[in-house]
Order: C-alpha cells, then sequence, then structure tokens
C-alpha cells in the first residue's frame, strides 16, 4: 500500500528560502573545547605564538569549526521534545526521526579567533522517495559565512533525511570487557593509514557541548533506544571533523585544506575504533579519498578532501 506523501504545500513552502542572520564571534575558548572534543591537539588551535608562527594573525579555528559559533541558543520552549530546535525539520515534519546523510565544506579561508562571522541558511531541495519502512524525505540545506562586510569565509551544505522512527530497542548490554576495552585504548592512535579514534561517553558529551549539540539521540542513551538505537551516535559533524584532521595532516606543502565531502554510510557509538583513511584518490575525485571503518569492518563514512594554495 502506497503511503500518502510527506510532502504538503506547507512542507514545500520553504524551498529556497533564506533565513534570517544568524551572527557569532569566533572565540578561543570555543575553539579549544572543539579541538579538545576532537583529540586535535595542533597547537595553532590553542596557542597564540604558535598560530602567529605558523602565519596566522592569532589562534586558528578548525576547519569545522565555524558555524558552532551561530549556532542558536533558544530556551527550551524553542526545542522540540527530542532536542532538536523546531526549525530543524520542514514545517509539519517535526514528528518523524531527522538524520544526516551527508555533508560537504568548502573552506575559503581559515577564522582567526575573535572575528565576527554572519551565516545564512537556504533550503536547496526538498524531496521524497518510497523506503522499506515507509517514506523518506531528504532535504538539502546550503549555508554562507561571512565576515560582517561580506567577505565569505566558508560555505557548506547538508543532507537531512527524514522518516518514521523505528521500533524502540531493548535496554543495551555491553558485551563483557567492553568497557575496559575502551578506556585501555588511546583517544588518538595514529597508523600507517591514518588514525583511529576511540570515542568514548565522555568524548561524546564534549563535542555535543562544544556545538551545542542538543539533540538526544548523540546524548541520552534510553532516548536514543526509543529512536530504534542501541546507543547514542556520534554526530556526523563530528565524524567529518575527524576526516579533516586527518586531511589537513596529509595537505601538500604550502597548501591547505579547501574542500571535504563526506557521505555517513552507518552510526558510531561510543566504544567503537573508528579506523580512519585517507588514500591519493582517483582523478578527478579530488586530491584524497576518506573513509571511516569501525571495529566490525562496518564502513561508516566515505569522503573525498582537496587543497589549494
Amino acid at each position: 500500500m502506497t503511503q500518502a506523501s510527506f510532502l504538503t504545500p506547507q512542507v514545500m513552502s520553504i524551498v529556497g528560502e533564506q533565513t534570517e542572520p544568524r551572527h557569532g564571534k569566533i572565540d578561543a575558548h570555543q575553539i579549544r573545547k572543539f579541538a579538545a572534543a576532537i583529540d586535535d591537539p595542533n597547537p595553532i588551535f590553542t596557542d597564540e605564538s604558535a598560530a602567529r608562527a605558523a602565519g596566522f594573525a592569532g589562534i586558528v579555528a578548525p576547519p569545522l569549526f565555524n558555524a558552532s559559533a551561530t549556532r542558536p541558543v533558544p530556551f527550551r520552549s524553542g526545542l522540540l521534545a527530542d532536542g532538536q530546535y523546531d526549525s530543524a525539520a520542514p514545517p509539519g515534519l517535526t514528528h518523524l526521526q531527522t538524520m544526516l546523510a551527508g555533508q560537504h565544506w568548502d573552506l575559503v579561508r581559515p577564522a582567526i579567533a575573535g572575528e565576527d562571522i554572519v551565516e545564512v541558511f537556504t533550503t536547496k531541495s526538498i524531496t521524497e522517495k518510497q523506503g522499506k519502512t515507509g517514506n523518506i524525505v531528504f532535504v538539502e540545506k546550503e549555508a554562507t559565512l561571512t565576515t560582517p562586510a561580506g567577505e565569505v569565509i566558508e560555505r557548506y551544505g547538508s543532507t537531512l533525511i527524514l522518516r518514521a522512527p523505528p521500533p524502540p530497542l531493548p535496554p543495551y548490554a555491553a558485551p563483557e570487557g567492553e568497557a575496559a576495552a575502551t578506556a585501555s585504548r588511546p583517544a588518538t592512535e595514529w597508523t600507517d593509514d591514518g588514525f583511529i579514534k576511540s570515542p568514548d561517553m565522555v568524548t561524546m558529551f564534549m563535542f555535543a557541548a562544544a556545538i551545542w549539540g542538543v539533540h538526544r539521540i548523540h546524548w541520552d542513551t534510553p532516548y536514543a533506544q526509543a529512536e530504534g538505537l542501541p546507543l547514542p551516535i556520534l554526530p556526523g559533524w563530528g565524524l567529518s571533523s575527524y576526516l579533516a584532521e586527518l586531511a589537513g595532516s596529509r595537505a601538500p606543502a604550502g597548501q591547505r585544506l579547501r574542500r571535504i565531502d563526506v557521505r555517513y554510510r552507518s552510526s558510531a557509538f561510543p566504544g567503537d575504533a573508528l579506523h580512519c583513511t585517507a588514500a591519493p584518490a582517483a582523478e578527478g575525485e579530488g586530491d584524497l579519498a576518506l573513509g571511516i571503518v569501525n571495529q566490525h569492518g562496518a564502513q561508516v563514512a566515505t569522503g573525498s578532501a582537496a587543497f589549494s594554495d
């Protein structure tokens, strides 16, 4: 039986609309929180003298930090029951489960602590397809971050999936010895082809706090299970930040990360060992092919990175 379409005139009314500008400031203390959350010790993110020695005017924001500086901070009445912003989904679809399918960033230049920034979102498209468990809605959004004078700092976009949540799961029972194994692993372990990130519930909290990630699937275990997830999931933004850190470490001499595209293939959970890799990309697909595989061999994310002077 065909399900009635979610794409009502009310839903489609926001296509092409721009949000009111969001204002923020690139703050050194918030930069440090973000860098700590992804376990990136690059001194240009925390030490002004190191940043100036590297040729910057001050402490540098990590590549994917900037949008956290413009996140709205409403009172509780401005958030949905699941902790999401009431503007996260199109009007009339806030009852659906929301997940990120992918993100991409065009990094025009690094942002420096102390700068004021302005962000404007545009809903580019809303489409729908039939899935195994019902209709799935795809929302494409793009944002531009500029200085108050209009200089573009970055552009980024996201693909949001909305669908009816799957049946809830029973309480999670961790395999014997899992907690001890997770605690014994370093947060970052470098390998020949990249590194392994081992997020736990503490680092999950750190990242959610750094981006003001209030969506309950990222920090509330009973709620995540009610949404059909075994545990809270690491935000896709965090996975992309891991890959941006790795790509930045592979930048050719005299170049910097200019673009990163990431597709999310499956969820990452606290306790996972996430093997992040970078390898030369096929011709025409960027400079690096990026990937994340968990300890079970499941592909968590794929992507690409490109560099420029």
